[in-house]
């Protein structure tokens, strides 16, 4: 399938350049795409290489200058061409049957290869990597068949007490190995006369290693090629738990290899084509069902997005399965506990997003996930030179919610890592050794555990796709409202200020915020009397709830900003003056919530209160 670079969003074939589709579709031989591609995986795997030729031999391809299909080149019959210094590739060589012989441009080749570690040329295959190896199979063979065939050690002592002559010795000899010596004797009764006896030896250490080099052996080329020997079909004394971990490690490992046949088909194909968009194959599901159920319970995923983790069917139009949830009892820290938000009888006063007040309004309204309640709402209260803003905010939260979604993951992560980073500055200024109220020193344990400074930085390159991805949206939802051509360059000084000044005014309070609970932590354990240990646990229930609710807040917030400042941009693109703060549903005097007829240059100033909902639109209509 293909997305876009920029949002991660799906984009239909149809609406792909033809010079990119048409030889993907095209297939080769009556293969399609994905047949092929096990070509690539197979060759890769045996010779390191797959060289596939972009075809421009039809009418209509050479009409049209574009490629109309690949062709794969049989191993061995192509060698690249490099120039007089080797550090650069002029030219492949590729012949055919019949003794054709060409000469083709780079541009026109797509060649996937696997560790090209002599050469960026040319890559290197498992059997090449294995020749070492089968080598010493090979001798290893050779000393296992001398051992069956003629016995690598004496396994068979005579003790002869008749008195013979040398000659009469070795014709006794001769005659007892013709009877009794090698494989095809095995088993035979030996029958001695006279006053002879036979002494059997212990086969040595050494001749019966070969069985365990051939498993040691058998073990190395499995591995070589990314597969255990539960996934080969040799079962071993794996349990549930090992062929789970087998299954699950074996398609991670197929993963990665379509992740590097797909950086070959864009670098090569497609983004010379259009950089804007990638090509990307359907991965197998890798996730373990533990830690899903327990991103889903903390909020970081929603049900259909876990099953699609596990490989099980999901489904976008169930609502039900598109929500996020939350344990009841995970409260922002000194919040109040409130009513339910979906029982409208439980409210107070409150005013809507056309400004009237209201009793008992629907606290649904509330909730940016109830995006066409909120915009119909509006769209129902407003007076009638004000109904278009409806389309604003609808357009507004679902770009928002989109982008919440996306990015609650990444902030996650992102407190998952700053945790990390205390614990070890925790362990590493104190060691593994309890530490009592003596030792500890709060301010010098904050400085070490909490570099503020560059977890702004980490946090500002977080935040820096989400702000890009919901100002981008913004400018692309009103120039589709108003069907006007915006620029939407994103190397605009501009944009890249407006995207800065995001990263900037969020970064510092989100941190300052961590820091003080933190310093909170560190307070409560000097007073307490507190261990490292216990600090460490401690420290861990606090982020543990930043990786769940705080990271889905600071999404929602960090969203509605950027589609704000995108919103500002446009609408100075489109000359318009004047706009309305619409779709919140609360108010509160210290805001800017529902402010009307503000000039365009003063929005960026504007105050909203935590829980703003709301979106900026034209006064008037554009």
């Amino acid at each position: 399938m293909f997305t876009n670079v920029e949002n991660g969003e799906y984009i239909p074939d149809k609406n792909i350049d033809e010079a990119i589709i048409l030889p993907i579709k095209s297939g080769y031989a009556g293969m399609s795409i994905s047949r092929m591609v096990e070509l690539i995986v197979g060759h890769m795997a045996l010779t390191g290489n797959e060289l596939w030729i972009k075809s421009k031999s039809s009418a209509y391809a050479l009409t049209k200058g574009i490629a109309e299909e690949f062709i794969p080149v049989p191993a061995g019959n192509w060698q690249p061409n490099l120039s007089a210094n080797q550090i650069q590739l002029k030219s492949y060589d590729v012949w055919f049957g019949g003794g054709a012989r060409y000469t083709v441009s780079p541009d026109d080749v797509l060649h996937f290869k696997q560790s090209t570690l002599y050469s960026p040329f040319i890559g290197i295959g498992n059997i090449t990597k294995l020749r070492l190896l089968a080598e010493g199979e090979i001798s290893g063979q050779e000393y296992v068949n001398a051992f069956l065939e003629r016995g690598a050690a004496p396994s068979i002592v005579i003790l002869d007490k008749s008195d013979r002559t040398p000659d009469d010795n070795k014709r006794y000899a001769d005659q007892l190995r013709e009877a009794y010596e090698g494989r095809n004797n095995t088993g035979k009764l030996m029958y001695l006369s006279g006053d002879a006896d036979a002494k059997t030896l212990n086969i040595s250490n050494k001749d019966m290693q070969f069985l365990e080099s051939k498993n040691y052996n058998r073990q190395s080329i499995l591995s070589m090629f990314g597969v255990s020997e539960f996934v080969a079909g040799i079962l071993g004394s794996v349990n549930r738990a090992t062929a789970d971990k087998a299954v699950i490690m074996f398609f991670e490992h197929i993963n990665k290899i379509l992740e590097g046949i797909e950086d070959v088909i864009n670098f090569q194909h497609v983004q010379k084509i259009d950089p804007k968009i990638k090509f990307s194959f359907e991965k197998y599901p890798t996730g373990d069902v533990d830690n899903i159920v327990k991103m889903v319970t903390n909020g970081i995923i929603n049900p259909n997005r876990a099953a699609e983790l596990v490989g099980e069917d999901f489904d976008l139009k169930d609502k039900g399965r598109n929500e996020f949830y939350l344990p009841l009892t995970l409260m922002p820290l000194g919040a109040d506990r409130t009513a339910e938000l979906d029982n409208p009888a439980d409210t107070d006063k409150t005013t809507c997003g056309c400004g009237h007040e209201h009793k008992n309004i629907d606290r649904r309204l509330l909730n940016p996930r109830y995006v066409d309640l909120i915009a119909d709402t509006f769209e129902k209260s407003a007076t009638k030179p004000k109904k278009f803003q409806a389309q604003y905010i609808r357009a507004s939260l679902r770009s928002r919610n989109t982008v919440e979604d996306k990015y609650i993951a990444r902030l996650s992560d992102f407190f998952a890592a700053q945790e990390q980073r205390v614990l070890d500055g925790i362990q590493s200024f104190y060691g593994k050794s309890a530490v009592q109220k003596k030792d500890l020193s709060e301010e010098e344990l904050l400085a070490i555990i909490f570099n503020i400074q560059n977890e702004n930085n980490v946090l500002r390159e977080t935040l820096r796709s989400l702000h890009t991805s919901a100002l981008q949206r913004a400018i692309g939802d009103i120039a589709k409202i108003t069907g006007a051509q915006l620029n939407l360059d994103l190397t605009k000084p501009s944009i890249q200020l407006a995207i800065s000044r995001l990263g900037s005014q969020i970064t510092g309070e989100i941190n300052q915020t961590t820091l003080k609970n933190l310093q909170r932590v560190i307070t409560d354990a000097i007073n307490d009397n507190l261990n490292i240990d216990d600090i460490t646990n401690n420290v861990k229930a606090e982020f543990d709830s930043f990786k769940g609710y705080r990271a889905r807040m600071i999404a929602r917030t960090e969203s509605r900003e950027a589609w704000d400042a995108g919103a500002d941009e446009a609408y100075k693109d489109l000359g318009v003056e004047y706009c309305d703060v619409v779709g919140c549903t609360e108010f509160e005097p210290t805001s800017d919530c529902g402010a009307q007829h503000v000039p365009m240059a003063q929005v960026s100033s504007l105050h909203y209160h935590p829980n703003h909902i709301g979106c900026i639109a034209p006064s008037y209509q554009v």
